[in-house]
């Protein structure tokens, strides 16, 4: 029963549509990588040396960048059938023996990577917590963008009109005003 279930799962995964959807997230993946370093390069390049305005740059930063990620994705998007390739090979020569294969390569890779990472630039304890604070202030400023957006939040609340014990005057006096203004208009 269970190499059924294995064959039916292998089934399912090795389709086109798997491959393509894992494509679609490594090219966001890249993209969120992409603009991770550019926030990190340029807030190390432009960073003042008062604390809160060290702090305030690098939210402007991190907001713009999250707010223009269709840019940096629209780039990336360029080499999808390159990365549409990388999908099916990891896809289709999925097994035990390459996957411990690919982890030793990929841990190590990350690793050489940190390593020179936290050898140009000192990371502290409180430069961990300061950049979590940052980064939450910017989300913050993000989701409220956004749902600005969306229309969920509004800034100018609009008049409401309520007719209240079946006031038929203000409704003809409304009607009156918007015939007027259309005569208005025609002059």
């Amino acid at each position: 029963m269970s190499t059924y279930i294995e064959q039916l799962v292998w089934s399912l995964i090795r389709t086109s549509f798997t491959k393509r959807t894992f494509c679609y997230l490594l090219l966001s993946l890249i993209t969120v990588i992409i603009r991770t370093h550019i926030d990190a390069v340029t807030a190390y390049l432009l960073t003042p040396d008062i604390f809160i305005l060290n702090s305030l740059v690098r939210i402007i930063i991190s907001t713009i960048l999250i707010l223009n990620s269709k840019y940096i994705y629209d780039i990336v998007q360029r080499y999808t059938p390159e990365v549409y390739n990388l999908s099916r090979y990891l896809i289709n020569n999925y097994n035990e023996k390459n996957f411990k294969r690919w982890k030793q390569k990929v841990n190590l890779t990350m690793c050489i990577y940190f390593y020179l990472v936290t050898y140009i630039i000192d990371i502290t304890s409180i430069s961990l917590r300061v950049t979590i604070i940052e980064y939450l202030i910017c989300y913050i400023i993000v989701e409220i963008i956004d749902n600005i957006k969306k229309g969920d939040i509004k800034i100018f609340s609009e008049k409401q009109f309520s007719c209240l014990n079946n006031d038929d005057n203000i409704i003809e006096e409304l009607i009156k005003k918007t015939e007027n203004m259309n005569e208005l208009e025609v002059f």
